[in-house]
């Protein structure tokens, strides 16, 4: 009796396990790859800046940046040139401003004789407003300036005086002032007068009338 003869080729359960085998690995494979690969790099926004942290947005309905601060104003420009109203001295300039010469003061309040005054310290200043109104005074660097004051007595109502010194000549110069009539006539008197600041000197201030002839007297 002959022995049987093994059959050629493979069988199924060959290719199956095969299969498992390769596809084993494969994802092995794809497995090891991963992680050997670095991990991504995290995203982030960019950070705000410190300014902008420091500094809160602005309220609503206000400026994000505040405006300069107005450059400081000389109150002498501002003002007009002195003139009287209320019968009382008005000066040129606000009180306590700086004087800059010539500033003139009128007023109707004066002495009831004509005379002439030369001011160089405060306290003759104050008390010249004193007697003219008891009002506040402008403020005056009597080391830089001088008051000339004219009072023209007792005179019907309406008259105003007018001051003009002249440059200063060796020891003296001159200080020529006039009588203005009212230009209609009014009721009662007044006494006015005028005091106007100078640069200070040591020269001598001679007083003149100036009539309506073109004179001048003392």
């Amino acid at each position: 009796m002959s022995e049987p003869k093994p059959q050629g080729g493979l069988g199924l359960g060959t290719f199956l396990a095969a299969g498992v085998m390769i596809a084993g690995a494969f994802f092995g494979l794809k497995w090891w790859e991963a992680k050997q690969k670095p991990p991504p790099e995290p995203s982030f926004e960019p950070a705000a800046s410190a300014a902008a942290l420091a500094k809160p947005d602005a309220l609503p309905g206000t400026p994000r940046r505040e405006d300069p601060p107005a450059e400081p104003t000389d109150s002498l420009g501002m003002v007009k040139p002195a003139e009287d109203y209320a019968g009382f001295a008005t000066g040129g300039p606000m009180v306590n401003s700086r004087p800059e010469p010539p500033l003139i003061y009128t007023g109707d309040k004066g002495t009831e004789r004509p005379q002439t005054r030369v001011i160089k310290a405060k306290k003759d200043w104050d008390a010249l407003w004193k007697e003219t109104g008891g009002h506040d005074m402008p403020f005056v660097d009597f080391e830089k300036y001088m008051g000339l004051v004219v009072f023209a007595g007792e005179r019907p109502a309406g008259t105003k005086v007018a001051v003009v010194a002249g440059k200063p000549e060796g020891s003296r110069f001159e200080v020529r002032w006039k009588v203005q009539a009212p230009k209609a006539p009014e009721a009662g008197t007044a006494r006015p007068f005028a005091a106007i600041l100078v640069p200070r000197t040591t020269a001598t201030p001679v007083f003149r009338e100036a009539k309506s002839d073109g004179r001048s007297r003392p």
